[in-house]
């Protein structure tokens, strides 16, 4: 005769507490079903005579964490099967036995990768302190008039520079920058709060924040960069500045992710984007 496997409604079970299996019963198995390891499976294995004791004993000792249970008996060899799939933080970013659901189930993940941005030669942080003078001298180069460029450039090592490369054609610099990702894994099983920060962090897309108020910046070194003067030296090591560029949630049968993305420049303009330092000067 065949194995039949009949399948048993899990509602309603009891919480979790010391269970202890009949005797003649074993647990050949237990082990995750997935990478993550937050979904396992459990097999037990034992005579058919105590077969409903050894089915009570797994609901207790399983509880609330079932999510499918099956029971599989072999007439011929009064070998009974009892194959239970379950729920469980072991092996957590928390390392908790049975943290909050809500907990990520693996640990978080971060992407730190560099970027080229072109950007207009008036915006370099080189020529930061003399924006007068920049704007002097693109007033004279819209008029074509060399002479006044050399005259508003005056005796500014800076402006000479940036008058320099204006009139050689250059109008554009690569801005270095960086991306920075963070993403969260969570099982399915967290509820919808889980979900908060990433609604918080929704409506402020757009904002630009300091380092220490990025998602994740205790993971890394703060990445910062550094200035050349016009006499070729270095200056101190400088903070970017961090503008959120998106968050996004993608859902699985089993996970849950939430990210964030951040772009990290030398400054963001303060008309544009909210916490942006950046405000180009007027021509005086």
């Amino acid at each position: 005769m065949s194995a039949e496997i009949v399948k048993l409604a899990n509602a309603q079970l009891p919480a979790k507490s010391a269970a202890v299996l009949p005797a003649g019963w074993r647990r050949p198995l237990d082990g995750p079903v997935n990478e993550q390891g937050y979904r396992r499976r459990a097999v037990y294995v034992g005579s058919r005579l105590a077969l409903e004791a050894a089915y009570a004993a797994v609901k207790t000792a399983l509880g609330d964490d079932i999510l499918t249970l099956s029971v599989q008996e072999d007439v011929r060899s009064g070998v009974a099967t009892i194959s239970a799939e379950y729920s469980s933080h072991i092996g957590t970013a928390s390392g908790g036995s049975y943290p909050d659901d809500n907990e990520p189930v693996s640990p978080d993940t971060y992407q730190l990768q560099s970027i080229s941005v072109p950007t207009a030669l008036s915006a370099h942080p080189a020529f930061d302190a003399i924006q007068g003078a920049v704007m002097a001298i693109e007033d004279a180069l819209s008029h074509g008039d060399t002479d006044a460029v050399v005259a508003a450039a005056g005796a500014d090592a800076a402006a000479q520079k940036y008058a320099a490369l204006r009139l050689a054609g250059v109008t554009q610099w690569e801005g270095t920058g960086f991306s920075w990702r963070v993403t969260r894994h969570y099982s399915t099983l967290a509820d919808m709060s889980a979900l908060t920060p990433v609604a918080t962090a929704i409506v402020n897309i757009g904002r630009v924040y300091a380092w220490g108020a990025v998602e994740g910046h205790l993971k890394i070194l703060e990445p910062k960069y550094v200035v050349t003067d016009a006499a070729g030296q270095a200056a101190p090591a400088a903070s970017y500045e961090w503008r959120l560029a998106g968050v996004s949630v993608s859902r699985t049968e089993t996970n849950l992710d939430l990210t964030w993305d951040y772009q990290g420049a030398w400054k963001w303009a303060a008309a544009l984007y909210p916490g942006g330092s950046w405000t180009p000067a007027l021509p005086s």
